[in-house]
């Protein structure tokens, strides 16, 4: 067989091999375009196209078990921790690894992925806020001022960073003792900053209260804020999720 011709039947088979896995992702079965990219990337080790290709879709993948209310946040740290086998200094993987160690109440681990992120892109503005959050969910609240107003020097019009930082001031002066109702509502908050998706069960099961007063906040959400519901999920609206974190903060729990 002519070398050449040769040479193009492989690269033809791994573009079809790679057509195969954006199809793949495009239907969420990243396990599938997982089984196709790291036999290939064993294979091929010297491309950077096919390294790339990879580590994007063990992110997509991480993204995925960690945020769209999979809720498989071991797995996700599996995912997280594959990124950095192959690149060590990949400080998106670091960051991610620390919000996954943290959904899954492991808040050492979690303090110290996001601290080796930082070490590697000291201006990661969302790893300081994600730390502020971690700090603040271990009632370390001055801990956590620390690392929002760290954020918001980097970045003065970071409005997450300026929004917890206004919260966290009301808290200290207003409660001595945050109570149960303050740590009911601030778990939900980290659980809206995270995350994409939350089930309305969910939501009444964290703040445990009457389906009256759960109807009525999905009816503020919904209004104010422009939620949106999907079957029993409620949609996280990325845009306006400063401005409801203001609104739980201020919620009152009874009916």
């Amino acid at each position: 067989m002519n070398f050449l011709f040769f040479i193009g039947i492989i690269v033809s088979t791994i573009k079809e091999l790679r057509d195969k896995v954006k199809q793949l992702k495009k239907e969420e079965d990243f396990k599938g375009a997982l089984e196709i990219l790291e036999p290939l990337f064993q294979e091929n080790q010297n491309s950077d196209e096919i390294k790339l290709e990879l580590i994007e879709t063990l992110f997509s993948y991480g993204y995925y078990l960690n945020d769209d209310w999979t809720l498989d946040y071991q797995g996700a740290i599996e995912v997280f921790k594959r990124i950095l086998e192959i690149d060590p200094k990949n400080y998106r993987a670091f960051y991610n690894l620390g919000i996954a160690y943290h959904n899954f109440g492991n808040n050492k681990d979690a303090l110290k992925s996001c601290d080796r992120a930082l070490e590697l892109k000291p201006d990661h503005k969302h790893c300081y806020y994600s730390k502020g959050v971690i700090y603040e969910s271990m009632k370390k609240f001055a801990l956590a001022m620390e690392n929002y107003k760290k954020a918001k020097e980097i970045d003065p019009k970071f409005t997450y960073a300026t929004h917890a930082i206004r919260d966290l001031l009301i808290i200290q002066e207003n409660f001595a003792d945050p109570g149960i109702q303050y740590m009911k509502i601030e778990k939900l908050k980290d659980l809206f900053t995270m995350s994409k998706k939350i089930t309305i069960q969910m939501i009444q099961e964290i703040l445990d209260i009457s389906r009256t007063k759960l109807l009525e906040i999905i009816l503020e959400l919904g209004k104010n804020f422009q939620f949106k519901l999907d079957g029993d999920l409620l949609e996280i609206n990325d845009n306006t999720l400063p401005e409801a974190l203001d609104y739980l903060t201020g919620l009152n729990l009874e009916d």
